[in-house]
């Protein structure tokens, strides 16, 4: 059964207001109907008692039995009509009976003539402007009726030409108040039901905003997983990395695999753009490289089965930046291909610095290309460093890029240090270079020094 769409969730949070109030407004006025029967009796003389009773009890019968039927669900829209036709109908008997018992010029002046206002204002309460209004309409025309009818022919000429509340001018007047006291709660009403509707599309938007921070959670949780939370320990090689992505989910990646036959397979990856479909992507580039390599494929081989793979499924037709290398521990030789990413560099530890660029296009953009593998060999102490363009790339407040030379300079002054000195000595001069800013892109590195 598909969910309720807002549409049909505002109207049920309509008519759950709307039913709530009638059953609140039946109970009240049940209640009030016995507190002014049990009083009228004290007053009354036997003859009228017995008729105010029987009233009474007729009333509160209607009333509580609405509210049962409300409270177990049985209600219809019409209902609220039939229930003010009933409330303004009490209030008109109420004001004859007043009239009966203490004269009409007493019932035109005293309070019972207040309820049909009473009545219109509490017909707000169901948030509906067309009761509101009928409300309203439906006392004036009662009241000028009972007017009309009952208690004009009750009062004497002269009190008619002396007594203006007692006149027509008045009574109109009341009638037409009663009716602006309508119009003013229908007004009321549509402003409760528009910010009820505000609320209800707020409440819908919050409802997504949660189930896709609930799925970018999981998203941030696979990515973390397919990030490596553990170097692996490698004799000969000292090893170290750093990941910042610039959202919650990022387009960077790196990889670092311990092979079979001892050497060591380090990967970096940039997918052009940011966020969630950036990172869809690297996800796919990061288990198809482990597939890969577990059937145990050489750099020069992945690279272009990892291109064909990527051309048939990455998000909105996005390209790969990649370096892969293999390295041998105990000589250093190592063969790598670059497929369009930032030159890794080689610093040696007299702070000389060369780069690798042997390789060829981006990764996933075109099919049927083909990389050119580029081979080097680490020197004992020698330190290769790979990083994404989102180091490089950084820009301080005036707008000027950090640098490759940058990059170089810290890796220069960082030769003779440990592996958790050089990641420390690379972030304190990004946050110098920075002065309080933030990264724009996903910033990722990765070291591999040989030890002597």
């Amino acid at each position: 059964m598909p969910a309720p769409g807002p549409s049909q969730a505002y109207q049920e949070a309509l008519l759950g207001v709307e039913q709530r109030s009638q059953e609140h407004t039946c109970w009240t006025l049940g209640g009030t109907i016995l507190a002014c029967a049990a009083l009228a009796c004290a007053i009354l003389t036997a003859e009228h008692r017995a008729v105010i009773v029987a009233a009474s009890a007729a009333l509160f019968a209607f009333f509580v039995g609405s509210a049962m039927v409300i409270r177990r669900g049985n209600y219809h829209r019409s209902f609220k009509y039939a229930n003010v036709l009933v409330q303004v109908s009490m209030v008109t008997g109420i004001v004859w009976i007043d009239a009966e018992q203490k004269g009409a010029t007493y019932a035109l002046s005293s309070m019972p003539p207040l309820s049909y206002a009473l009545v219109v204002a509490i017909s707000s309460m169901t948030i509906s402007p067309q009761l509101c209004l009928v409300t309203g309409i439906l006392a004036g025309g009662q009241f000028i009726a009972l007017y009309s009818l009952v208690l004009r022919p009750m009062i004497p000429e002269p009190d008619l030409a002396t007594n203006e509340v007692n006149g027509w001018g008045i009574t109109l007047m009341k009638s037409i108040v009663l009716l602006a006291i309508g119009i003013a709660a229908g007004l009321m009403a549509r402003r409760a039901r528009r910010l009820l509707g505000e609320v209800e599309i707020r409440a819908i938007a919050e409802g997504k905003l949660r189930n896709i921070d609930r799925e970018l959670a999981s998203a941030v949780d696979v990515q973390r997983r397919l990030i490596p939370q553990e170097l692996p320990e490698v004799p000969g090689l000292e090893l170290f990395s750093e990941y910042v992505p610039s959202r919650r989910v990022g387009g960077d990646a790196f990889d670092l695999i311990l092979l079979p036959n001892g050497r060591l397979l380090v990967m970096i990856a940039d997918v052009a753009g940011k966020g969630y479909p950036a990172a869809l992507t690297m996800a796919a580039v990061t288990s198809t490289l482990r597939a890969l390599v577990a059937a145990g494929r050489s750099p020069q081989k992945i690279v272009p089965e990892l291109n064909s793979v990527l051309c048939h499924s990455s998000v909105d037709g996005r390209f790969v930046t990649m370096f892969i290398a293999e390295i041998d521990p105990r000589s250093g030789a190592l063969s790598f291909v670059n497929a369009g990413h930032n030159r890794p560099m080689i610093v040696n530890r007299e702070g000389e610095v060369r780069e690798l660029a042997a390789g060829g296009p981006v990764v996933g953009a075109v099919e049927g290309l083909s990389w050119k593998s580029g081979k080097d060999r680490l020197a004992p102490r020698e330190l290769l460093f790979t990083f994404t363009d989102g180091l490089t790339e950084l820009r301080a407040p005036d707008g000027e890029q950090f640098g490759e030379e940058r990059v170089a300079d810290v890796l220069r002054r960082t030769t003779d240090d440990f592996a958790g000195a050089v990641v420390g000595a690379m972030l304190d001069a990004v946050d110098d270079y920075l002065d309080g800013g933030s990264v724009g892109d996903d910033l990722t590195f990765v070291g591999i020094r040989r030890r002597d």
